[in-house]
């Protein structure tokens, strides 16, 4: 019994010890050396944001101050221009966590007509970050700032739909194992986005 109870303590300390550096990884201040490492890792390998999930549906997509400069150098590369630390600016590395939820399409499923031709689009009207499963408003973070982001599909019939999508920055702290990303929707339908991989966030 005492060897059980000390292998589950050893498991715990490590349990904690991954956590805790999982959480270290994100890079909350961007010194020089960090900001050069961005930019190689942009210019050398291909980077995308990270994902928050929320089942089979569209994910949303969130970044970090380092992958928004390793975006920025990787988007230089793609356009033949040059991008060196004096090119990052303050909004790149600012101390915030972005999130980006998308207008989504909605398709005909029923009509065997008309499968999976886009009949509306439903676009986003709030995007916080809270704990997990949480109700109450104490343990809700709402974004620094908002913008919108508006889209347009046409369907094969002419017809066009509008929604926005929405940007949110929240403070980078608001990055944690125990919260997700929560988004509303016009319809008045609303989605608990995890975050995906953040041991492996930077």
């Amino acid at each position: 019994m005492r060897r059980f109870v000390t292998g589950l303590l050893i498991l715990l300390v490590v349990a904690v010890e991954y956590s805790t550096a999982a959480d270290s990884r994100v890079e909350r201040q961007m010194t020089p050396e960090i900001i050069e490492e961005a930019i190689r890792m942009g210019s050398t390998e291909k980077v995308k944001p990270y994902k928050a999930i929320f089942g089979s549906s569209q994910p949303c997509y969130y970044s970090t101050p380092f992958i928004r400069v390793a975006l920025a150098a990787q988007d230089a590369k793609r356009n033949y221009k040059p991008f060196t630390a004096a090119d990052v600016t303050e909004d790149l590395i600012a101390p915030e966590l972005h999130v980006y939820a998308e207008a989504h399409e909605v398709r005909t499923l029923r009509s065997p007509l008309k499968r999976g031709e886009v009949r509306d689009a439903i676009g986003v009207t709030a995007v916080v970050v809270a704990r997990k499963k949480a109700k109450e408003p104490d343990n809700v973070i709402q974004p620094l700032r908002t913008l919108a982001v508006p889209v347009s599909v046409k369907n094969l019939f002419g017809a066009v739909f509008e929604a926005t999508g929405m940007t949110a920055a929240f403070p980078i702290d608001a990055l944690d194992n125990d919260r997700e990303i929560r988004v509303v929707y016009t319809n008045g339908k609303e989605r608990a986005f995890r975050f995906e991989g953040i041991g492996r966030v930077r």
